[in-house]
C-alpha cells in the first residue's frame, strides 16, 4: 500500500494511491487496486498484470535442519546479557525519569491539571 496525496490544511485536493501485492520472481504478478482522487472524485481501477518468463524460478534444495540444529544446541545462543549502566539508569532513585513515578513494577508520569 503506498500513495501520495497533495493537501491545503486537511483537505485533500489531489491523491494517487495503489493497495495490493506483488508475487514473483518469474513470473511476476501485480495484484490489488489504483485509485485517483480529484477533490470530491474518487476513481479506482483495479490492476493485474503479469510480465516476466513464464518459466517459474527454482530454489535449490538444501537441508538446514542439521546447521539449524548446532546452532541451537550451543549454550551462547541460549544466554543474555545486561547492557552496560542498566541498572544505574532504570535500577534505583538516581534512575528515575523525570517527573515520574513507580507504580508497582512500571514507571508513570504524573499528569497535572491546570
Amino acid at each position: 500500500m503506498g500513495g501520495v496525496a497533495l493537501r491545503r490544511g486537511t483537505t485533500t485536493l489531489a491523491a494517487v494511491s495503489f493497495e495490493g501485492h506483488l508475487q514473483g520472481p518469474q513470473p511476476w504478478r501485480v495484484d490489488g487496486k489504483a485509485c485517483l482522487s480529484l477533490w470530491f472524485i474518487d476513481l479506482c481501477v483495479p490492476v493485474h498484470v503479469r510480465f516476466g518468463d513464464g518459466a517459474p524460478a527454482t530454489v535449490p534444495a538444501r537441508q538446514i535442519w542439521p546447521a539449524l540444529q548446532a546452532a541451537l544446541a550451543e549454550p551462547a545462543a541460549w544466554a543474555a546479557e545486561v547492557p552496560r549502566g542498566w541498572r544505574r539508569r532504570w535500577g534505583g532513585r538516581r534512575g528515575t525519569p523525570r517527573g515520574a513515578r513507580r507504580r508497582g513494577r512500571w514507571w508513570t508520569r504524573a499528569r497535572r491539571c491546570r
